[in-house]
């Protein structure tokens, strides 16, 4: 409990950015009918985000190096709020984009940060517990501020909310301020120095897992909607259930990782957590017409979604042991990555006609290919990890 305590400011932050990050697809059509855009060009929004994600994240963490981690989490969620409080209020499509790129430069910087904070906080046999007490708040956004904003934009706008979701960012800064503990940092470090330990083959073949691995899943998400409605032949007054069951199993996900992963040595968690994703997305693909099995696997896969977080940022730690900022935030890049790249390849199957469970099976294949590139990290690299674990 004290653990929670001590962290709580940095799970307001995870609500705040997973509120911004997602919220574009709640309110696709409320955005496009007062905007007059299409669906795509809403969904531009969404890709101007990740993009700001990875180019905020390795910049702001190389820039912040010699400052107070605390002072570097306030200065992200100010910039947090002004961007957001911008995008609220520009008139025109481009300028919107504008502003939504640069909300999302302070995202994987914070967690970053924020991640680095949370491991030093943390006692030494609960350091990804502590990690995902920090990604709970992004779990807590979709499960219940989503929906809330998505049913308040809905009735008052968008504008309105992105406005209180900017407020979120003042909220978390002060609660950072009055309450996250300060910890030890190298102030003598530079930019160059944080590049120099990062870049090396272990780490880049760290960030190739996490975009192929967790790409895997978002293959199954992006397109959720079209498995269970065409495929599963659920009624569609029942989809917003569905949702909820999603973000239910992604805040025990989120858990269940980081539990797992001090429970185990982080090499068999992840290894249980890539079995696990390519066996249930193989099920998916196979039994998903099913009705009542898919209400099963939705739960499940929103499980697994959330637990593969945890071991692969422990890894990150341990093969970059003096780059760790910078090694979490390229992890916030790679995770938004895999995102892109899951929803991407995910959709070749529906553009070719074949049926809604195909995206599944492209992230059977995703998940085999991380697997793959896991179990030759481990093999080559297993010394490197046992001796700083």
């Amino acid at each position: 409990m004290k653990m929670i305590r001590l962290l709580f400011p940095l799970a307001i932050g995870g609500i705040a950015l997973g509120s911004t990050e997602f919220i574009p697809m709640g309110l696709m059509r409320t955005m496009g009918e007062s905007l007059s855009l299409t669906d795509s060009q809403v969904g531009n929004f969404i890709a101007a985000y990740a993009i700001g994600v990875v180019v905020g994240a390795p910049t702001l963490v190389g820039l912040s190096t010699r400052f107070q981690p605390q002072r570097v989490l306030i200065a992200l969620m100010l910039l947090f709020t002004l961007f957001n409080g911008l995008f609220a209020l520009m008139p025109s499509y481009h300028l919107l984009l504008v502003t939504r790129f640069f909300s999302g430069l302070p995202h994987g910087a914070f967690f970053g940060v924020g991640a680095i904070v949370a491991k030093q906080l943390a006692p030494k046999d609960k350091e990804a517990m502590a990690i995902s007490v920090m990604f709970g708040g992004l779990t807590i956004a979709n499960l219940l501020i989503i929906p809330l904003f998505t049913h308040l934009g809905g009735v008052w706008g968008w504008r309105p909310v992105m406005g209180m979701i900017a407020t979120l960012g003042l909220i978390t800064a002060l609660c950072i301020f009055l309450f996250l503990p300060k910890v030890d940092y190298d102030k003598h470090k530079t930019l160059w120095d944080e590049l120099r330990y990062f870049f090396s083959v272990p780490s880049m073949l760290l960030l190739v897992i996490t975009a192929l691995g967790c790409g895997g899943l978002f293959s199954w998400l992006s397109y959720i909607e079209p498995l269970m409605l065409d495929h599963a032949h659920l009624p569609k007054s029942q989809m917003p259930t569905v949702m909820i069951v999603v973000g239910i199993g992604m805040v025990v996900g989120n858990f269940f990782g980081g539990w797992l992963t001090d429970r185990l040595h982080l090499i068999r968690a992840s290894i249980i957590v890539f079995i696990s994703m390519i066996s249930v997305m193989l099920i998916v693909f196979f039994f998903s017409h099913l009705l009542w099995l898919s209400w099963g696997l939705t739960f499940v896969c929103a499980i697994i979604a959330m637990s593969v977080g945890a071991p692969l940022n422990i890894m990150m730690f341990r093969i970059s042991p003096k780059a760790q900022m910078m090694g979490a935030a390229f992890m916030q890049a790679a995770f938004n990555l895999a995102n892109t790249l899951g929803a991407y390849l995910g959709g070749k199957p529906l553009d070719y006609g074949y049926t809604a469970n195909y995206p599944s099976l492209v992230g059977a294949g995703m998940a085999s290919a991380g697997f793959l590139c896991a179990i030759f990290l481990y093999t080559k690299y297993y010394k490197l990890m046992k001796s700083e674990s």
